[in-house]
């Protein structure tokens, strides 16, 4: 995730995560790697919301990292790039959190981070967007052993237990 925030096209992000534990760790790996963000958690009372908004709105951070709860209630302009660190359990959910990029006719890019045992959710998803979902291995998370599968239109790559996909919509 450190890595994909600090591409130079990635210049205001939304990062949605399950829950709050993965919340505040993964806010503690981008302080440590000198990423600036703020969250948000479900249960902020909302002058704490707010400001966390404000604070990437006003670009004084360039990543937002947040939960479910609060996908639906973000509204910044000139979200370069969503990823997904979780997948989402309900397709709903996923097109909302998309959703936070692309506003207004202008272009951004959703990546999703998807482990094996979140390849149903992928297809589920899929199928819900009723648009194709690019699919690419990330070669450094890829275990020695053959087990779930990454798929896209061209290929299928045999993946093992704990290795990542990359999916992405545009």
């Amino acid at each position: 995730m450190i890595h994909l925030l600090k591409q130079p096209d990635v210049t205001r992000s939304i990062v949605f995560v399950r829950k709050r534990e993965r919340l505040h760790e993964l806010v503690s790996w981008l302080h440590e790697a000198g990423i600036r963000s703020s969250y948000l958690e479900g249960e902020m009372v909302q002058a704490k919301r707010n400001e966390a908004i404000k604070r990437l709105s006003e670009g004084r951070v360039n990543v937002l990292v947040a939960t479910d709860i609060a996908a639906r209630g973000i509204d910044v302009e000139d979200v370069s790039h969503v990823f997904n660190y979780d997948m989402t359990r309900t397709a709903d959910t996923y097109l909302h959190r998309i959703g936070r990029t692309g506003r207004a006719g202008r272009k951004g890019i959703a990546i999703s981070l998807v482990e094996a045992h979140d390849f149903v959710l992928l297809g589920k998803i899929t199928r819900y967007v009723n648009e194709p979902i690019k699919a690419r291995v990330i070669d450094e998370l890829r275990p020695g052993d053959a087990g779930a599968k990454c798929q896209n239109d061209r290929q299928t790559v045999e993946k093992g237990s704990g290795e990542a996909c990359r999916a992405e919509s545009q």
